[in-house]
């Protein structure tokens, strides 16, 4: 067995190396600081406000700091995705929306798949068009 010596305690840097063990094969290797970090903080996020009207794709007016990208599409009247291709493949996703909820009006976020965020807008439970107006959308998103 090697011997580890003693050394002082600094703050780490992003390009700083760790030894690890491969858990797979036991083989010894070195990986970065920030490689750690990265795998620690799989958390992504959209923010944006969206309006939709007639048969148009919705538009979103997004906001700083989003980490997750996207295509906002029209499937029909009252159905919409958010899309952008492997986005969603093993992680848990989140909507949240400042649509007021009521008898009369709503709107559904369907379960996603791995490239999909459905949002479904209905009034008085008919699936309708133009029910998003300067709307609150965030989505997030967290690898487990």
């Amino acid at each position: 067995m090697g011997k580890i010596n003693n050394y002082s305690v600094d703050s780490v840097n992003p390009g700083d190396k760790v030894l690890c063990s491969d858990a797979s094969t036991g083989q010894t290797k070195n990986v970065t600081a920030q490689s750690i970090s990265d795998l620690t903080t799989s958390a992504s996020v959209y923010r944006a406000y969206i309006t939709q009207s007639g048969t148009d794709e919705p538009v979103a007016t997004e906001l700083a700091g989003n980490t997750l990208t996207g295509e906002w599409v029209y499937n029909g009247v009252g159905l919409y995705s958010f899309e952008n291709v492997g986005a969603f493949v093993d992680v848990k996703v989140a909507v949240i929306s400042s649509l007021p909820q009521s008898a009369n009006t709503r709107i559904v976020f369907n379960g996603n798949d791995d490239d999909k965020v459905y949002i479904n807008t209905y009034a008085t439970s008919t699936l309708t068009n133009g029910m998003m107006t300067d709307q609150y959308i965030e989505i997030f998103t967290h690898s487990v």
